[in-house]
């Protein structure tokens, strides 16, 4: 039997991205949505170890109290247990931020295995879980595309250098995984249900809020994709067809 920790966290993608430069925050995070689809596969993941091994999944999420509505997800998902841990939901350039608040609400909790996804959809920094990591003093297996147990050790199939390596580790253990690891289930109406039904801890927050010192989003652009075009007027089609062979051979494309 393992007990299991996953931590989520939530993503919009419905609000455009602004920098705050007296503050050096990105606003959009303020506004979560949807559970990021890494954390989603891994809290699959630590479902199916509870099914093939017995065990219990507890959900875990950083963040305000918009961020319960992706902690009933995961408790109609099956989850056994969920707990939010009360701070401003982090900025994507503050993993440590994130990360600080995760080692409190894990300090006073008993866990074998936390799982965690591999990067969010959004911020893309994939910092947060090799942070925590360090913070807790255990080893970490990083992208896993599947997981499993096997004599107390983790066992992981992780990309690396265009082949998969299987890599092992002792209990606790912090793993990432992709979502190409498993398709989450669908919740049931059952599971929606009961998930309303279960209590959700929350823990006020007892972190330090590490590196918001350190980093500072100075401003934040839209990449600009330059791009050459060309219009074809010819006084017929097979003229602008003409015009077009010719560019592409002048071009050294034929």
């Amino acid at each position: 039997m393992i007990q299991c920790v996953v931590c989520i966290r939530p993503f919009s993608d419905s609000v455009p991205v602004q920098a705050d430069q007296k503050e050096g925050k990105m606003t959009a995070l303020s506004a979560p949505g949807a559970m990021n689809p890494d954390d989603k596969a891994a809290v699959e993941a630590a479902l199916r170890l509870r099914e093939a091994g017995g065990g219990t999944v507890a959900v875990l999420c950083a963040g305000p109290e918009k961020a319960e509505e992706i902690l009933r997800e995961a408790l109609a998902m099956g989850c056994d247990e969920a707990v939010r841990a009360e701070v401003p939901f982090p900025d994507a350039a503050f993993a440590g931020a994130a990360a600080s608040a995760l080692k409190a609400a894990l300090e006073n909790r008993s866990w074998d295995l936390i799982l965690m996804g591999g990067q969010a959809i959004d911020s893309d920094v994939a910092q947060t879980p090799a942070l925590l990591a360090e913070a807790l003093g255990i080893p970490q297996l990083t992208q896993a595309q599947r997981l499993s147990m096997r004599g107390g050790q983790v066992r992981a199939q992780c990309p690396f250098d265009g082949r998969e390596v299987l890599l092992e580790a002792p209990l606790p253990c912090l793993a990432t995984v992709t979502d190409k690891l498993a398709a989450p289930r669908y919740a049931t109406f059952a599971g929606i249900r009961e998930a309303y039904g279960k209590p959700l801890l929350h823990l006020e927050d007892k972190g330090e809020a590490a590196g918001e010192e350190a980093l500072r989003v100075k401003t934040v652009m839209n990449r600009q994709r330059g791009r050459k075009g060309k219009i074809l007027r010819g006084p017929s089609p097979q003229a602008a067809a003409d015009q077009l062979l010719s560019f592409i051979r002048g071009e050294g494309l034929l």
